[in-house]
Parts: structure tokens; C-alpha cells; sequence
């Protein structure tokens, strides 16, 4: 298709978002001119474009085909992916456990010296168009570090923490964790997700001033209010394991985290230990991803207070810590896989009263849950599973 019929197919996949004309030497005072490229003059006009998860990239018919980026989501079609997804074509040189760290080393090789480790400046993607699949944090901070790369450095630490925070459920940082919980709750605010996408990217800018202490005076309740929420509840899942009432330990054997905690009420109904505070345990025993320790599994057993029979029954979900579902990392280290079928079956035949089932609440990281509450007791069943998870990877 021509250059007119190309903008109008772009439109009907979302409204692209702009970035601002960056000029590399000299007049940006964002990041250190000193480490900024003095060969060329280098003009940023990439745009953004939200395509819907399944979809394929726009194509173009002309002389000068149009550059595209996969920026956290693969999306098919593409010449440069930025992405920490399975089967990423990312190049090494790049390669980071976040989509977000990926991103800023593409921005580091096109702004700065220091960073350029493959001698690339990826000029010819000055003009790309970059496209993602889905809203999360760390697809929301990916883009905008393509979009404003000079910008996006000055907050390198923060917008990796944030990352983090959103794709692992991690807690390196209170200002990380903060910008994560902002950025998930302005797309409940929407019914698509390219709306979000518009709205994020807008006031991204300014929750990162408030976050570095740069908040304007008078706006401090307007932009606490984005993360509010999340950050209380973060909070008082901390407040829950320092008081005792969620234990976090390690077995006594292999690589396995167990959380033992009873079921606990929120305003949003029953919820069991968060991620954040979860990872935070780990950290503070030495077994979070990234530490000489880390464990690769997580059994979570939740006392069952519904039960009537006397002894105590308890929910388990077995599951890997957050990072697991990337099959390529850098600073952590990769998680085994497991045929969760098939260590649902083996786990019924071991305790026939229990109901097993492969998945679970935990997303991308499940391997298998209890469909009903069972009377195998959590250091039985850490046992079995160290014997039958080693079997089946």
C-alpha cells in the first residue's frame, strides 16, 4: 500500500504517540553532553503504535520501507526486537533481564559513548515506529525509553527498579515499587488498552519528577493518588510477615521457599502474601533471584479456616519466584522448567485425597495448585516435591 493508505491502517490499530526531536550534541542537558556522541547530529522522531496481542505489524509497499520495533511484546513482522520474551531475536549486546534495561541500552548505544558496546548507533532506527501488544509496566517504560532515550537515562535506576517491580513482583526499590503500582492502576481507569497507553505516557513524566523529589507544589496529592493504593497494600503485606502472621523459610533441603500464612481479608476481598513483600522476604534471607541462594521453587500453603474436620487442611500453590517465566536472563539465573501435568498427576497418586491441578493465581510463574483444601502437612508434601519436581525436569 502507498504512504496515505499506510497512515490510515496505522490509525486503525491506535492513535501513535509522538517523541520529541532530540539533538545529541549539546543541547540536551538531561544526561552528561560530555559522553554524548559529537560525530553526528542525530534527530529522534520515533512514534509509537499500541497493536492488539495476535496481531502483526503494519507493512508498507513504498521504496523506503518503514523501520519497526518489537518493544516488550514480539510482535510479528518487525526488524529490531527489544524484548526479554521467549524466542526474542534481541541482540546480546543489548540483552537485559528487563524489556525496560534492554530498552535503555538501546538508548545508551544511540546516545552515549561509554554504553556503545557493539560500536552500533542504530541510526536507521531514528525514524522506526515502535509497537508493543499488551500494557504492563515494564512494556509502558520500555517504550518511553525509545521515545525519549535522553530522558529515559536521567532515570535509568528508577525505571529498571519499576520494571522489575511490574514483570517479577519485585521490591528493589520503594520508588520502583511506587511508579509500578501508578502505572497499573491508570489502565483500570480504561476499557482498551491503547487508551492507556496514551494516558501513561503522558503523565509518565511527571511521576517520575515527583518520584525524584522534583513534585510541583500543590500536585503532591494528585500524583500520590496513582499509587496510593498498591503501595498500602505492599505495605501491609510487609507488616504481615515482620509480625509473624506470614513465615517465610527455607526448606531444609534443595532450592525451595515455603510461605505458610492463614487467609487474610482486604478491601478487595481474601488475598494471600504479595509478590512485592514476598520477594522482600527472600532478599532479607538471601534467596531472591540475582543472591548466591536463590531458591527456584515456591510453595505456598494457606491454612484452611472454612474446614470442619478438626485438623488442620491447607490450600498449596507451588509456583516459581517471579523472574521464572523468562527462559533468558542475564544478572538471574534461569529457572528450570517442569511438565506441571505431569506433577499434578503424580501428586494425586501420592495423596489420593488431594485434588491437584496444573496453573494457579500466580500467572506466568504457576505450576501447579490444590483445587481443595488437604490434610498433607506442608513439610510432607516440601519432601515429595523435591524428590518429584528433580524427576520430571
Amino acid at each position: 500500500m502507498g504512504g496515505t493508505a499506510l497512515i490510515v491502517h496505522l490509525l486503525a490499530f491506535s492513535t501513535p504517540h509522538k517523541s520529541n526531536v532530540v539533538n545529541t550534541v549539546g543541547s540536551d542537558d538531561s544526561v552528561d553532553n560530555k559522553n554524548l556522541k559529537e560525530s553526528a547530529y542525530r534527530r529522534f522522531q520515533n512514534e509509537f503504535l499500541f497493536v492488539p496481542y495476535g496481531g502483526s505489524a503494519p507493512s508498507e509497499n513504498g521504496n523506503t520501507p518503514l523501520k519497526m520495533i518489537s518493544c516488550d511484546g514480539k510482535v510479528p513482522g518487525t526488524n529490531l526486537d527489544l524484548t526479554h520474551w521467549t524466542d526474542n531475536t534481541t541482540p546480546d549486546t543489548l540483552y537485559a533481564d528487563t524489556s525496560t534495561e534492554i530498552a535503555l541500552n538501546f538508548a545508551a548505544s544511540r546516545l552515549l559513548s561509554s554504553n556503545d558496546r557493539d560500536g552500533n548507533t542504530y541510526e536507521e532506527y531514528d525514524n522506526a515506529l515502535v509497537l508493543n501488544n499488551h500494557y504492563d509496566t515494564d512494556g509502558v517504560l520500555s517504550v518511553w525509553s525509545c521515545l525519549q532515550p535522553a530522558l529515559a537515562l536521567k532515570h535509568r535506576n528508577l525505571l529498571i527498579s519499576a520494571a522489575e517491580s511490574g514483570d517479577f513482583g519485585e521490591w528493589t526499590s520503594d520508588e520502583g515499587l511506587m511508579l509500578d503500582c501508578a502505572l497499573e492502576s491508570i489502565l483500570y481507569d480504561f476499557d482498551d488498552e491503547a487508551s492507556a497507553y496514551n494516558r501513561a505516557l503522558d503523565i509518565l513524566p511527571s511521576l517520575l519528577s515527583a518520584l525524584s523529589g522534583e513534585i510541583e507544589e500543590g500536585s503532591e496529592s494528585r500524583i500520590e493518588s496513582f499509587w496510593k493504593e498498591g503501595l498500602n497494600e505492599a505495605n501491609d503485606d510487609w507488616d504481615a510477615v515482620q509480625s509473624g502472621r506470614v513465615i517465610v523459610s527455607k526448606a531444609k533441603a534443595g532450592r525451595m521457599a515455603l510461605v505458610m500464612e492463614e487467609e487474610r481479608v482486604s478491601n478487595n476481598g481474601q488475598r494471600r502474601l504479595g509478590s512485592y513483600a514476598l520477594y522482600r522476604a527472600l532478599r532479607d534471607l538471601g534467596l531472591a533471584g540475582g543472591q548466591p541462594g536463590a531458591v527456584t521453587r515456591v510453595l505456598r500453603a494457606t491454612l484452611d479456616d472454612n474446614n470442619d474436620v478438626g485438623s488442620k487442611r491447607w490450600k498449596y500453590e507451588y509456583e516459581m519466584p517471579g523472574h521464572g517465566w523468562v527462559k533468558r536472563l542475564v544478572s538471574r539465573e534461569t529457572v528450570p522448567h517442569i511438565d506441571a501435568d505431569c506433577l499434578s498427576s503424580n501428586l494425586n497418586e501420592k495423596f489420593p485425597k488431594s485434588k491437584w491441578a496444573s496453573g494457579g493465581s500466580s500467572g506466568l510463574v504457576s505450576i501447579c495448585h490444590t483445587i481443595e483444601s488437604s490434610d498433607v502437612q506442608p513439610e510432607t508434601l516440601m519432601n515429595t516435591l523435591l524428590d518429584l519436581d528433580e524427576g520430571l525436569r
